[in-house]
């Protein structure tokens, strides 16, 4: 038997990972899944060319994949939210910037 928390905890550690692909078993998609989750920035890490490696307080990270240019400081930590966006693409919202689109690593 499996708790609700542990399945709400579970899908908040995978969020943003194609988990259909480890389970060939499955043969709809789960109507129960989340769609965002909000942390807190841990740290950013500018890559060059204008990639960036953002990790959440929760050890998520995730990578910038557009070319909106934040303006966040990387030497602060900002409320984050990352929500499903159209053909299974993530957009991140950090503060009150506008949104950009990421992929979990």
């Amino acid at each position: 038997m499996v708790s609700r928390e542990d399945v709400e905890q579970n899908q908040r550690r995978l969020f943003g990972f194609n988990v259909s692909t480890l389970n060939p078993f499955q043969t709809s998609g789960n109507p129960e899944s989340l769609s965002s989750i909000s942390a807190n920035m841990a740290s950013v890490r500018d890559l060059g060319r204008g990639e960036w490696l953002i990790t959440l307080d929760d050890g998520s990270i995730w990578r910038k994949t557009d070319s909106v240019v934040p303006s966040f400081s990387t030497r602060r930590q900002y409320p984050v939210t990352v929500r499903r966006a159209a053909l299974g693409s993530y957009m991140m919202k950090v503060a009150n910037d506008p949104p950009f689109r990421v992929r979990r690593e």
